[in-house]
């Protein structure tokens, strides 16, 4: 071989950085070293260095690579050792080997050789392990040698499968390869600037062990891992034993080898506070370089000196950038109102409630009303609607609590009440409202002044809020609607938006205060009170459980006294044991006995008060109990089959239970008489909140239920006219579609058929494909390329810390301990339970009646403000929410022990 084309060296300041020469690997060390980061001295052998070492042959080698792509099984294998023959028969001249050694004088006796293909470390493949490297490579016969084996090595079955598979091209492979200067790691790894497990991008990870990265590359030897949230600052750590570390084997001369490591060493962590703030700020650089993109780093440390050795892009985050605007969704607690996929009219609906409500909420709070003006595509954008699935919008709930004083403690209490578990910074959301130093103190004491107010008015807004809503919506919901044409039911909506929606003050203020005593309360626990986590946890819930008369429960003590009659009427009685629920329901309906018809009476009564409250009574599609008493039979039916003495009671022990968290708060109080008093104070308020906002929740149910009966009239009256195919269909049309087509506005009048259509096709799609994760990223457009679906914190906050031993921890809600057998419910249909622990996905108000036949209560979803998590600490039922992906560990029968206080659940 007598070559032509130069050897690129590191120091070259004027080739230029082409992945198309150097390969993906040598493109980036080049750039990383012009960048000014401490490479390792190296050289890049070129593609067209490989092509003149090949020469005539190269003809031949693209023909078997072709070959091999059509090929499958041993005819590739044989086809692809073919073309490595072809490569390992070459050898470099002496010309060539005179030019590395020369470039390489004076920069080491060792070195690395290293693959690098044209697309390797690149955006969409990064060929990690696919192809050789060589360690510790002496300069003498062996590098010439391994130089031609890592050339080679790019026709290796693995690396040609992960071209296949990748959709690489196979026809034209073309490699280079670096030679690099070895650095004689004291600690090496890696940095992620985008957490690849978890998918989160403003979640770093830095892996480290003693000795070469290898064996951190390799996954051959235990890490510590270090988490960074997106300023940097340490999140968690996980501490390994390091008892072998891979050295260089100066034995032999070459390769690493395993060495022991000092028992003081093997569990102290590798890297000190220092190192790891280096390591971090060398990697948001080097991302940064690369356009934002998150990149996995591999560095090493020999003293003080940091050691960049190679960067890629995370591959599963490398299609976005974080220099764009960043958009969060997340639906940690909304998926308890919307759960799966939810209808187009439902969605709109719900996105024009909350977008009315809030601009409400921040006018009595003193934001002026032409900023609010200027803030409406915030306010029309508290909710997202992504296939079919209802998110809230986290960019614009930050950027409305910026209006109000006291930013980082409303959010944080925002976080913890919806259930937030991957970290959410609002850095990039969040912005000031403009005053100079002066006005934004004035506009604070305004704002304070004003939240005393209304917290001095909060009881009596509530209830005034109560008595307006009855007396003006009763009559309302005794109309017809059915009788009613289109004209009349949108001129019924409009009032009723017009003095109900437009007045929601009441509530909304509820929350805000509920939020922020709830959260506050906790802040206390910790700084003053509790010993450790999980004491908080068990205290805040303890403090808050067992007052009797929550609006949530009043459902289920009403069929609880029905089931109690019915255990007095034997013919009654045995029906509800032998019959199933439509043969119930027939013979409810057709009272044909004294007995039947009395229970008809009550059971019409109970849906005449509740009927609105049902399994996701917040989705409009959805069928009430108005319609279909089904669903109440079912929980009658579950009592009887329990026996009215083996029920929960519906205030279990609580009250003595919140009593004796009460008295260990006085007691760690104890002289500081301030303390106590703020305590108690937080603690009453904390109660009355909470209690509040359950009952004025059901008013938001009666709204929900209101419009579901105007639009079922709707619906009607659109497939009488021929505009629809059936009354269901108005649920595939917007709020504003629908109401389009009456004032003859809409502007496909004529091809509404079709645009359901589609729409439903959409849905039934949207229903098969997987269930989505609870957080979305996006960066830039809100469009598919640009998403990212990030996972929870970590395994723990997932709900799995060890599936194997069969331990799992999530969010600790109400107190308790119970073992059992559990119930995974996904379908409320005919369920029967009698004392299992139910384990389900979500809740809402709907559920509470399978409560008193339960024993405990797991949950995928939901937060400590969560309707399952309130009721359950009122009724004494150990409960735990977050435990993501639980219905799918656990079986039905499996036995549990639940530990309600901890938030942990183990296999029995």
């Amino acid at each position: 071989m007598q070559s032509s084309c130069a050897i690129v060296s590191s120091l070259d300041a004027s080739t230029a950085a082409d992945a198309g020469q150097l390969g993906g690997k040598g493109k980036n060390l080049l750039a990383l070293r012009r960048a000014g980061f401490n490479v390792p001295f190296f050289v890049v052998l070129p593609v067209a260095f490989f092509e003149e070492l090949m020469g005539a042959e190269l003809p031949l080698l693209d023909r078997l690579c072709a070959c091999a792509a059509a090929a499958a099984g041993a005819e590739r294998k044989a086809l692809l050792a073919q073309a490595r023959d072809l490569v390992l028969a070459r050898h470099l001249g002496k010309d060539e080997r005179a030019a590395i050694l020369r470039l390489l004088a004076g920069q080491g006796d060792y070195f690395a050789v290293r693959s690098s293909a044209i697309d390797e470390d690149g955006a969409g493949s990064s060929f990690a392990g696919q192809l050789d490297s060589f360690l510790f490579v002496r300069t003498d016969d062996s590098l010439f040698h391994t130089i031609v084996d890592c050339f080679a090595s790019a026709y290796n079955e693995r690396s040609f499968a992960y071209r296949c598979e990748s959709g690489l091209a196979t026809s034209r492979i073309r490699p280079a390869v670096v030679v690099q200067a070895m650095v004689f790691a004291e600690v090496s790894g890696l940095i992620f600037t985008g957490n690849p497990m978890t998918c989160n991008p403003d979640e770093a990870v830095i892996s480290a062990t003693y000795g070469a990265g290898e064996g951190v590359v390799s996954g051959e030897m235990d890490c510590d891992t270090w988490y960074l949230d997106e300023a940097g600052a340490l999140a968690r750590r996980q501490l390994a034993d390091k008892s072998t570390g891979l050295f260089f084997d100066d034995s032999a001369g070459a390769g690493l080898r395993h060495e022991t490591v000092d028992a003081a060493r093997a569990s102290a962590a590798c890297l000190d506070e220092r190192q790891i703030a280096q390591i971090a700020q060398a990697g948001r650089r080097i991302e940064t370089l690369y356009g934002g993109t998150p990149q996995d780093i591999e560095w090493a440390i020999i003293g003080s000196d940091l050691y960049i050795l190679q960067t890629r892009p995370v591959t599963n985050l490398s299609h976005i950038s974080k220099s764009r605007p960043r958009t969060i969704l997340d639906n940690s607690n909304i998926v308890e109102s919307f759960s799966g996929v939810t209808s187009p009219l439902t969605f709109s609906f719900a996105s024009r409630v909350y977008e009315k409500v809030y601009e409400q909420f921040y006018g009595l709070f003193g934001v002026p009303a032409d900023e609010i003006r200027r803030l409406k595509p915030v306010f029309r954008n508290m909710l997202a609607y992504y296939d079919g699935h209802v998110y809230y919008n986290l960019n614009s709930w930050y950027r409305s609590l910026s209006l109000l004083p006291f930013f980082d403690t409303n959010k944080n209490n925002f976080d913890a009440s919806i259930g937030v578990q991957a970290n959410a910074s609002a850095d990039t959301v969040r912005q000031g409202r403009g005053h100079s130093r002066i006005g934004a103190a004035l506009f604070t004491l305004s704002a304070s002044a004003r939240i005393g107010w209304f917290y001095l008015r909060r009881h009596a807004l509530c209830r005034r809020f109560a008595r307006d809503f009855d007396s003006f919506m009763d009559p309302y919901m005794k109309l017809d609607f059915a009788a009613m044409d289109n004209t009349a039911l949108l001129a019924t909506y409009d009032r009723v938006e017009d003095r109900m929606l437009n007045n929601w003050r009441a509530p909304i203020i509820n929350d805000f205060f509920a939020e922020t005593f709830h959260g506050v309360l906790r802040h206390v626990l910790v700084k003053h009170i509790a010993r450790d986590e999980q004491e908080v946890s068990r205290l805040h819930n303890d403090l808050l459980c067992g007052q009797g008369g929550m609006a949530s429960v009043a459902p289920t003590r009403l069929l609880l006294e029905i089931a109690a009659w019915i255990e007095n009427a034997p013919d009654l009685r045995a029906d509800m044991r032998a019959l199933d629920v439509q043969a119930l329901r027939l013979r409810i309906e057709q009272a044909a006995t004294p007995g039947y018809a009395l229970l008809k009476e009550r059971v019409d009564a109970y849906r005449s008060d509740f009927g609105f409250r049902c399994i996701n009574e917040l989705k409009l599609e959805e069928t009430s109990i108005k319609d279909d008493p089904s669903f109440v039979i079912q929980a009658l039916k579950n009592y009887v089959l329990q026996g009215v003495d083996g029920r929960r009671s519906m205030d279990g022990d609580k009250q003595q239970t919140a009593r004796a968290a009460e008295r260990i708060v006085a007691e760690r109080c104890g002289k500081n008489w301030l303390l106590r008093a703020a305590t108690g104070w937080l603690i009453r308020n904390s109660r009355q909140c909470v209690m509040e906002r359950e009952e004025l929740r059901f008013y938001r149910t009666k709204i929900f239920g209101f419009l579901r009966y105007i639009t079922n009239a709707m619906g009607a009256n659109f497939a009488r006219q021929g505009q629809l195919e059936k009354a269901q269909d108005i649920y595939a049309l917007t709020l504003d579609e629908a109401f389009g087509l009456i004032e003859r506005r809409a502007v496909s009048h004529d091809t509404v058929r079709e645009i359901v259509g589609v729409r439903l096709r959409e849905q039934a799609a949207f229903a098969r494909a997987a269930e989505l994760p609870p957080r979305l990223q996006f960066y830039g457009e809100l469009i598919p390329e640009n998403m990212v679906a990030v996972s929870s914190s970590d395994a723990a906050a997932d709900g799995t810390i060890d599936d194997i031993a069969g331990l799992f921890k999530g969010t600790p809600c109400s107190s308790g301990t119970v073992q059992g057998r559990v119930k995974v419910v996904h379908d409320t249909t005919e369920v029967q339970l009698n004392g299992e622990i139910l384990v389900t996905r979500r809740t809402d108000p709907g559920w509470v009646p399978f409560f008193p036949c339960i024993s405990g209560l797991i949950v995928e979803r939901g937060s400590v403000l969560s309707h399952s998590a309130v009721v359950a600490r009122e009724m004494g039922i150990p409960a735990v929410v977050g435990l993501r992906g639980i219905t799918t560990l656990l079986k039905d029968g499996d036995s549990v022990r639940l530990d309600g206080a901890a938030g942990m659940v183990c296999r029995a």
